[in-house]
């Protein structure tokens, strides 16, 4: 009678462990993805877990691309994992704070609010360093859209 308390019990201790992490959210989205190096558009899923955020962009019912953000890395199916500064400074720009990516996706402010201005629906940011980058954000009903004149970078989200 132990022995098969001792294995179910390990058998449950087992197959938990096995499990993939609990999905707090998803959502369905349609995303532009434009940078010197990346190019894509179509539409995908967000999901959101605990420690990170997934999206799988799909184009005839085919994944296509899986971006996977964590706290400290940056997983693309186009380049390997790397931390959030080094594929900002391969992939959009050095000068960007690291978590920007992220915050483009989440459509939650950039630069600490710098320069925002709210609006009934959301929020504008017009945010230029010289030489470095010229971003307008906005972020209205649902959608975002980040453009980067300098640097010719396109981000959209848009929540359907």
């Amino acid at each position: 009678m132990k022995g098969r308390v001792l294995f179910l019990f390990l058998f449950l201790f087992f197959l938990v462990g096995c499990t993939s992490p609990a999905i707090k959210d998803q959502k369905t989205i349609f995303m532009t993805f434009k940078a010197p190096s990346v190019g894509y558009a179509d539409t995908g899923f967000l999901y959101k877990y605990q420690d990170f955020i997934k999206l799988q962009m799909y184009a005839n019912a085919n994944p296509v691309v899986s971006l996977k953000i964590s706290k400290e890395s940056i997983c693309m199916s186009f380049f390997e994992c790397m931390s959030k500064e080094e594929f900002n400074k391969q992939v959009l720009s050095n000068y960007y704070p690291k978590d920007i990516l992220e915050d483009i996706i989440m459509q939650r402010e950039l630069f600490n609010g710098e320069h925002m201005i709210k609006k009934r629906n959301g929020f504008t940011q017009n945010i230029a360093k010289e030489g470095r980058y010229d971003i307008r954000y906005e972020v209205l009903n649902g959608a975002s859209i980040f453009h980067d004149t300098i640097n010719n970078i396109t981000i959209r989200v848009e929540y359907l």
